[in-house]
Order: C-alpha cells, then sequence, then structure tokens
C-alpha cells in the first residue's frame, strides 16, 4: 500500500543527493561499501542459515513408516515441506503430530502464530513409538518451544538422540523400550 511514496521517495534521496559535494558523496559511498563489506564478510563466517537439504537427507535415511514429526516453530514447515517432496518415501513414512494438518504443498498457512497446544501434542504423540522433533529459530520462542517438548514427555516419549545440521537441530524421541531404530 505504500509504494505510492515511493517514486517522491526517490525523487527526494536524488535531490538530497545532488546537493552533496563530491567530497562528502564519496565519504559517504566509502561507509556505505565498508558497512556492506562487514556484512557479507559475516555473512560468509557465520554460515548461510539453515542446513534444510542435509537436515532431511539424514531424516529420510532415518525415519520409518508410522513415525510422527514435530516441526517449531511451526513457520518452518514452509522450508521443511520443500526438501521433503525430494523425499517421498519420508513424506509418505512421516506423519505430521504439530502442527498436526497433513503435508502438503501449500505450508504457507504456517507463516504467521499457530497456538501451541500441550495436550494436543501429547495426544497425538501417543500414537507414535517415535517421534522427531524438528527445531530451527526455536530459540526465539522457549517458552512454547518448552510446551512442545512437555507435550512430547508427557506422551511417554524420551529423547535419545540428537542430529545437528547448520540452523537446524533434530531431535530424536522414543518410547522407553522401543525397538524402532
Amino acid at each position: 500500500y505504500l509504494v505510492v511514496f515511493l517514486p517522491p521517495a526517490a525523487m527526494l534521496v536524488a535531490l538530497g543527493l545532488s546537493k552533496l559535494t563530491t567530497r562528502v558523496f564519496a565519504v559517504g559511498l566509502a561507509v556505505l561499501l565498508v558497512a556492506s563489506g562487514a556484512g557479507l564478510a559475516s555473512w560468509y563466517k557465520n554460515g548461510w542459515g539453515e542446513d534444510w537439504r542435509g537436515a532431511l537427507d539424514a531424516l529420510a535415511a532415518r525415519s520409518v513408516p508410522g513415525d510422527g514429526v514435530v516441526v517449531f516453530p511451526a513457520y518452518m514447515r514452509i522450508p521443511f515441506e520443500w526438501y521433503l517432496q525430494f523425499h517421498p518415501s519420508a513424506e509418505r513414512a512421516l506423519q505430521p503430530v504439530f502442527p498436526s494438518l497433513a503435508f502438503e504443498r501449500d505450508p504457507l498457512r504456517y507463516d504467521g502464530y499457530v497456538k501451541v497446544d500441550q495436550a494436543a501434542v501429547t495426544g497425538a504423540a501417543r500414537h507414535h513409538d517415535r517421534v522427531w522433533l524438528v527445531l530451527s529459530q526455536s530459540e526465539l520462542d522457549p517458552t512454547r518451544r518448552q510446551q512442545v517438548m512437555n507435550g512430547l514427555d508427557a506422551a511417554g516419549l524420551s529423547a535419545t538422540r540428537t542430529y545437528h545440521f547448520e540452523g537446524v537441530r533434530i531431535v530424536e524421541y522414543t518410547v522407553a523400550g522401543s525397538t524402532v531404530r
């Protein structure tokens, strides 16, 4: 809705830049380049974000039919489902626990606030001997993440293994004494 203000804003910026002296313009450009270079250096130093491809490759290799999966926060189902489509057998094997709606090609419905219902997580997780908890950016909402983990614990599942990928962590929850591996 604010795009109508873009042409006048661009004209004001151009007018302001035309009033600058060559020296001030050069210093401003140098500062802009240094700031951009610092950001770019940080990007290359700290990695590329989340390794969803590696995480889903590993999950697909380890999952069996009937396994449950929880993706938290829910908006991370967008990249999760994108990479899951390249593993049709895992897509058929994994059953969503939370959010509980089936996998589809339009996970954008989760691009917003999704209420965590600990009792619903517990109820859905009870139907599985193993549930994979897929976490990415979960440190942004530790309270709701803890509700999900409490729901899995209340379903009789315990964290048995953790797999780390760049920006993605997968925690394997199993029922005590389960032979699923």
